[in-house]
């Protein structure tokens, strides 16, 4: 089955992952057939259309182990930071693409 969608992870300025180490070092055997499965039938698939519909409403984040608002919140910062600095960075390589000269020449 093609894919419409190639699904990236977040990497930090040092290359790792969090969620690639998240997937990796923190889930069961069986949560990861489960999220690998959601990656490649789900999200593949529909890329950010996925957030319009149920399966999309808690993408990334889970209260099974630590229910608590001010954990929640944490969470929330994280990723908005993250969010943030992908954002900058994506800003960065477009004004480098703009600068450089066009290829061929």
């Amino acid at each position: 089955m093609a894919h419409n969608y190639a699904v990236e992870f977040f990497l930090e300025d040092d290359g790792s992952s969090p969620v690639a180490r998240w997937i990796t070092e923190e889930l069961s055997a069986a949560e990861r057939r489960t999220v690998t499965a959601a990656l490649s039938e789900l999200i593949a698939e529909m890329g950010k259309d996925i957030c319009a519909t149920d399966f999309g409403k808690n993408i990334g984040y889970s209260k099974h182990d630590n229910p608590s608002k001010r954990h929640q919140q944490a969470q929330i910062g994280v990723a908005r930071k993250r969010l943030a600095h992908w954002q900058r960075r994506e800003r960065q390589q477009e004004k480098a693409r703009k600068r450089a000269p066009p290829k061929g020449r």
